[in-house]
């Protein structure tokens, strides 16, 4: 098991194989009205006081489960804000590839170090440039921010800028770019 703070307030927690199956859980089972679930949350919070020093003790929690690599869970816990604005979409990034090879090197990247926590990509053709749209779970991710550094040169400004690809691009993955390009990279080729 692995704990790391990350914004204000909030941890990341990196469960494997083993430690689910140590709480007696899998991830496809992993419910909160399940009483495993709710004896390994109560655990998981304990840890996260004396590991993190925060303490979720008599909080209203966000709680997200993601898969990870090799039948493992990350899960992303943070106290309910009072008054949640209404999200149409999470935070999103645009690049402007000028080559496919770039856009699939990327994808693949992405994919395979941090495909558990994309939400969505999308990939874009137009004038011989690739457009790839992510929505990372948290852009602010280490991992993230070091896998995207050598592409911050073709990473687009504009908030709107994935709302004008979508409308005058031509689209190649609408959806789950990075997996599907990562799956056709690792069939193997007669």
């Amino acid at each position: 098991m692995k704990i790391e703070s990350f914004e204000r307030n909030g941890v990341k927690i990196v469960l494997t194989a083993k430690d689910l199956s140590d709480m007696n859980l899998r991830y496809e089972t992993f419910d909160e009205q399940n009483p495993q679930t709710h004896r390994a949350l109560i655990a998981l919070i304990s840890a996260v006081k004396q590991t993190a020093n925060i303490d979720f003790t008599d909080k209203s929690l966000l709680i997200e489960a993601y898969p990870y690599a090799d039948g493992g869970c990350i899960l992303y816990m943070s106290e309910k804000a009072t008054c949640q604005p209404k999200i149409s979409h999470p935070f999103e990034l645009a690049f402007k590839l000028p080559s496919i090879f770039l856009a699939v090197e990327l994808c693949t990247a992405l994919e395979q170090t941090f495909g558990h926590i994309i939400v969505q990509s999308a990939l874009y053709y137009q004038n011989r440039s690739c457009f790839l749209i992510i929505y990372p779970y948290n852009p602010a991710d280490p991992m993230l921010i070091d896998i995207l550094k050598p592409y911050r040169q073709y990473q687009l400004p504009s908030k709107t800028a994935a709302v004008l690809i979508e409308e005058y691009a031509q689209p190649l993955f609408i959806t789950d770019a990075a997996a599907k390009i990562s799956e056709i990279l690792s069939q193997p080729h007669e």
